[in-house]
């Protein structure tokens, strides 16, 4: 475990992102059956609605937990920079974390900036693992 201690930031946030996904499962799921969706269908595009906003959060960070999840474990297993791989793994996340909260306050603008954070921390870790790659 001693070969990995100094990748525990981006570790960590691998884990914290694994969670942040969980609760944005548990929120669509409840604002579905508060908003008597049917299971199945699909949800109306209409961003006055939590339950759309919420599937919308959540569709966002599955469309980009993978580039994520690729650039981390790639990092820790090619032996990438750990400062440079940590510090984009913790921007990714507040990015995204930024990005859910704003998606469920309906908030545009900070949305967008949000997703730039996360695009940006992802960017940082690709920056950390090009090195290594060849």
């Amino acid at each position: 475990m001693e070969a990995f201690a100094s990748y525990h930031g981006a570790l960590s946030v691998l884990a914290a992102t694994g969670l942040m996904m969980f609760v944005q499962v548990l929120v669509a799921d409840v604002a579905g059956m508060r908003a008597g969706h049917q299971p199945g269908h699909p949800v109306a595009a209409d961003r006055a609605s939590f339950h759309f906003r919420a599937t919308r959060a959540l569709a966002n960070t599955n469309e980009s937990v993978a580039l994520f999840l690729c650039l981390a474990v790639a990092g820790v297993l090619l032996g990438a920079d750990s400062g440079k791989l940590n510090a984009g793994a913790y921007v990714y996340l507040a990015g995204r974390l930024g990005h859910m909260a704003m998606y469920y306050a309906d908030i545009a603008v900070a949305r967008s900036i949000a997703f730039a954070v996360a695009l940006l921390g992802v960017a940082v870790m690709a920056w950390a693992v090009l090195p290594v790659m060849f």
